[in-house]
């Protein structure tokens, strides 16, 4: 398998990439519902919930993007993008990735502070 930015394992890399911020997002959206709704649904979690929910984030990105190669095809539709518009794209990804867990977090400390004292 071809290495991106001398990673050995690009595939996997941006695979579980995407399960840790899909999950992020996905605990955000539970941490808002908490708040609006007072229902407390993180409170009420299982121990084995939060790794069903991996992995039914997991299962369908694994198919999407590592299963018969296909993050190969996805390296090439990007093989000859202008070095400006790379340069945009990395920021903006970089930007969310950073917002969703700076959001996450933020919300998290506000939220526990209002609901559990």
């Amino acid at each position: 398998m071809e290495t991106a930015l001398g990673d050995p394992i690009p595939a996997f890399t941006a695979f579980w990439f995407l399960v840790v911020l899909q999950g992020l997002n996905l605990g955000l959206l539970l941490v808002v519902a908490d708040a609006i709704t007072g229902l407390r649904f993180m409170k009420g979690l299982s121990k084995t919930e939060p790794l069903l929910s991996a992995m039914l984030i997991a299962v369908p990105q694994y198919f999407i993007l590592v299963h018969g190669g296909q993050f190969q095809s996805i390296l090439q539709e990007f093989a000859d993008e202008p070095a400006r518009s790379r340069k945009r794209g990395t920021m903006f990804v970089t930007l969310y990735v950073l917002l969703s867990f700076a959001v996450f977090i933020v919300c998290a400390i506000l939220i526990g502070r209002a609901i559990y004292g």
